[in-house]
């Protein structure tokens, strides 16, 4: 009788934690083309333009309105042909942007007054020595 319980206790919270996980851990996509470099999670874009170096957030929030951020400009130290865009955070609200090249990490940020908040760059080539 015990064992019959803890057994389905236990299939219980396994599968919580797996709806949970699965809810929560939620891969984004990203594309690079000729001169754009885009990444995607639920339903939100970043997008980044290589030949002008603007960054920019998209949040589609029905099917006639969309909501746009400022536009920041990316450093000009980073090789954008050689770097990564990708969306994280709950609604993707967060980008790293990874240089290939010099192994330099930038995290981004939306905030709410459509402002992107630039966080300290890490340089993996120097730290991972």
């Amino acid at each position: 009788m015990i064992k019959k319980f803890a057994v389905r206790v236990g299939s219980i919270i396994c599968i919580s934690l797996l709806v949970f996980v699965l809810t929560i851990v939620d891969s984004g996509w990203a594309q690079q083309g000729k001169n754009y470099i885009i990444s995607t999670r639920r339903s939100c874009v970043w997008v980044l333009n290589k030949s002008t170096r603007k960054l920019m957030f998209l949040k589609y929030q029905d099917e006639n309105t969309v909501w746009k951020s400022d536009q920041i400009t990316v450093p000009t130290g980073i090789d954008l042909n050689n770097s990564l865009l990708i969306a994280t955070g709950r609604e993707g609200t967060q980008v790293f942007l990874y240089d290939n090249s010099s192994g330099l990490v930038t995290f981004y940020e939306v905030e709410k007054d459509r402002s992107i908040k630039k966080f300290v760059s890490v340089d993996l080539a120097n730290d991972l020595k």
